[in-house]
Order: C-alpha cells, then structure tokens, then sequence
C-alpha cells in the first residue's frame, strides 16, 4: 500500500492526488492553517500548521489496514495538525486528540517525534478508533466490551468509570480510564501487535 501511494501522489508531493486519495477512501481531509480550521477549531489559524508529507502517508496507511467497512465514517472529516512546538491548551499532555463532537482528529508534533515507529502507528489507529465507537458500533456490542472489561458507571471516579478487573488489558491506559479508550488501545493493539493482545486477553 506504502509503495502504490507513494507512486500515484509522487511521495504526497502530488496534492491534489493525495487529497482525492484520502477523501474518496477514508472520507477525511488534511485542513490547511485557514479560516475554515479556525472556525472548526475555534483557535487562531496561525495555532496549526501544514502535515508533513511523511506524516500524511502514515496516517492514510494505517487508516488503510482497518477493515474496509472501518474505513470511512460520516463522523470523521478533518484531520488537523497544531503548530510544532505547541501543546492542546486544554490537554497539554496529549499527542494526538480524537474530537468525536467536531467530526475531527488534532494531531500534535509529538505524534511524530517518537523513535518507536510501532507507537507512532498505534497512536493513529488509537484515535481513529474512537470514531468507530462513536459513529458505528452498536450499543449492545459497546455494552457487551464493558462486561468483558468488567467496566462499570461508577459517579465517584473522575472518568465516571471503574473496573473491577486488573488484569486483561492491553496497556495500563487501557485499564485507568474507561471501555471507550480500553476499546482504542485494544483495536491499535489487535492490528499493530496481535500477540501482545492474544498474551493480555483472548476474548478481547
């Protein structure tokens, strides 16, 4: 998939190619520093910056090695990239943010920086994962994610969840928040590294 992208956008040099490329396979589009992003972002333009080329054709491979059914949801449109250097305001440890409500995911320039490769391309398929919990999965698979996680609603944590389990999961993020974010990391896991899922919980 990398070497037939590469071929037909020129190594993304070719906008318009890898533009039609996103659009028509996974329904997304990468925003310039504009005035649409700012009203989508209700920022200033100049907070976001252009995606590297490099970075573009990471995010469509991995988007790419979903299930074709995953690939394009009507509650996933933008993908947007703040300015190196420059942290969310609002969650300034986060490298990437998954905003279900505004049909888009942020990117930072920590995404990228990692030297694993592997977590770089988890990371991707993390935040696309939330679109899928949000926009397409069924209630009664969410709720049936929940009883295997041993996930209840309980008001008194921060999340507004707990577990009753400590074990069979993926990573400790998947454990300490809630089904949703246990669901994203399971799913990056299940692509990027199946063994690691396959040793941490079979049913999962």
């Amino acid at each position: 998939y990398h070497s037939v992208v590469n071929f037909i956008t020129n190594f993304a040099q070719d906008t318009n190619a890898l533009n039609n490329l996103a659009q028509e396979s996974f329904g997304i589009r990468f925003l310039s520093p504009n005035d649409e992003l700012e009203n989508l972002m209700n920022e200033t333009k100049s907070n976001f910056q252009e995606f590297y080329n490099s970075e573009k054709l990471e995010i469509l491979a991995m988007f790419e090695e979903l299930p074709e059914g995953m690939h394009s949801q009507s509650n996933l449109k933008y993908i947007v990239r703040r300015i190196a250097g420059q942290d969310n305001p609002k969650y300034p440890s986060a490298a990437a943010i998954a905003w279900t409500s505004l049909k888009t995911i942020e990117f930072m320039q920590k995404a990228f920086n990692s030297s694993d490769y592997g977590s770089i391309q988890r990371l991707i398929l993390h935040e696309k994962a939330h679109f899928l919990w949000a926009g397409l999965f069924e209630q009664k698979l969410k709720d049936d994610w929940a009883n295997i996680g041993g996930w209840y609603i309980d008001p008194t944590a921060p999340t507004g969840w707990s577990t009753t389990k400590t074990t069979e999961f993926v990573s400790a993020y998947a454990h300490a928040l809630n089904p949703d974010e246990d669901m994203a990391e399971t799913i990056a896991s299940y692509v990027t590294n199946p063994n690691l899922l396959l040793s941490r919980s079979i049913r999962k």
